[in-house]
């Protein structure tokens, strides 16, 4: 639209300035005429003045035409670029829209997938939030139990030190040896699997009137350096004077000798 105005006021420029050069001329003709007093034919100055204003109009016909052709062939430019324009809009938006519809997908499954793990995970903690229910139970149930044993255990505590402050506390202790006579040497070796055993008792120093308590460990003691290290220690059986000890091994290990230290306390 400003390019067709342009045109116009280019077009009325052209034609003013061909009228203000047609005034000159015929002002120059006057001029001539009054100044030479040769011009005197009226005649010759219409063709003269026809002739100029045919001139003036072949210049501006032709000058309309070619502005007028320039303004097709603008307009015919101005088209090509809206269509291509129009052209390439609609295929950017197409791209925009498939664009989008492809992020509308990805957070669609990305939301899926999140409530898909949310939804497992509190499964989960649901399943945790049992086993630590079941766990604090059990818990409960261990500890009612132990705290019932302490009191068993604290009641016969209790019992013991009030029958043994009633009653002069004896205490006996000592050690014993086994295994230095030759006829011992690799008793504890009977076959290469079984179990090898060998007892002996011991008698208490001073009689108790009840059946005391006997702790027995292994001080010291002599193997075979060829095979493993294996060796096991029992009270198996405990009266009012004495108890007897059993010491066992298994497989090929051999026991050359030993001793063991023992306490007993009882009234």
């Amino acid at each position: 639209m400003e390019k067709e105005l342009l045109e116009k006021l280019i077009i009325l420029l052209i034609i003013t300035l061909s009228c203000a050069n047609l005034v000159f001329s015929i002002y120059n003709f006057y001029t001539i005429r009054e100044s030479t007093k040769k011009i005197d034919d009226l005649e010759g100055f219409k063709k003269y003045i026809k002739n100029e204003f045919q001139i003036f109009s072949s210049k501006v016909n032709t000058i309309i035409q070619e502005k007028m052709d320039e303004s097709e062939v603008f307009k015919k430019n101005i088209t090509n670029e809206l269509e291509l324009f129009s052209f390439n809009l609609s295929n950017i938006t197409q791209e925009k829209m498939d664009e989008l519809e492809v992020l509308k997908t990805n957070i669609a499954n990305e939301f899926q997938l999140y409530s898909s793990n949310l939804s497992k995970s509190m499964n989960e903690l649901k399943v945790l939030k049992t086993n630590i229910t079941n766990a604090h139970e059990l818990y409960l149930s261990n500890l009612n139990k132990c705290m019932d044993e302490l009191n068993v255990f604290k009641t016969n505590i209790t019992n013991e030190l009030k029958l043994y402050s009633s009653k002069r506390l004896k205490i006996n202790s000592g050690t014993f040896e086994f295994g230095w006579e030759t006829s011992f040497n690799y008793y504890l070796h009977k076959s290469q699997y079984a179990k090898s055993t060998y007892s002996f008792s011991i008698y208490f120093p001073e009689s108790y009137s009840n059946i005391p308590k006997v702790y027995v460990t292994l001080i010291k003691f002599d193997f075979s350096n060829t095979e493993n290290t294996r060796v096991g220690l029992n009270v198996i059986k405990i009266t009012s004077y004495r108890f007897e000890v059993e010491i066992y091994t298994w497989a090929n290990s051999r026991v050359f000798q030993g001793e063991i230290s023992w306490l007993s306390y009882g009234i």
